[in-house]
């Protein structure tokens, strides 16, 4: 099988996530340009839409975020470091997109904190109502 390009991967992941939020495809672009972030290069892009599609529907650890954008980087033939994903994880928090949380056993379950690399192996992260507008359809 010949080697998926950024926009298939991209593509294809997005058309998963849409799945799994039983999203009814229209004749929408999947491949759609986001003006909102104009400084980023396309792979900071796709990586920063990966970050966001793998939070989209549970709160999920920095390791897991971490392994399927790895996952997404063999796909795709980008490299992609620990550092490149909790930088992207970072923005999404800085610009609204996603929150940080910590989660509990007993009430309140989850509480959002403030966005730390130093305990990024502790926290959780979820999108924002804003962030899925991102990975939604225009």
């Amino acid at each position: 099988m010949a080697a998926l390009t950024l926009w298939q991967t991209l593509e294809k992941e997005l058309i998963v996530f849409r799945a799994r939020m039983a999203y009814k495809p229209s004749n929408h672009s999947y491949a759609r340009p986001n003006i909102s972030k104009p400084f980023m290069s396309h792979n900071e892009q796709a990586l920063y839409e990966i970050v966001l599609i793998n939070m989209a529907d549970d709160y999920e650890s920095f390791e897991y975020l971490l392994e399927h954008a790895q996952k997404w980087s063999i796909e795709s033939g980008i490299i992609v470091t620990r550092d490149a994903v909790a930088a992207a994880l970072g923005r999404a928090i800085r610009e609204g997109d996603a929150k940080a949380y910590l989660l509990s056993p007993q009430p309140p379950y989850s509480q959002a904190v403030e966005f730390s690399l130093d305990r990024i192996d502790g926290l959780w992260f979820y999108v924002t109502p804003k962030g899925k507008g991102i990975i939604a359809p225009s």
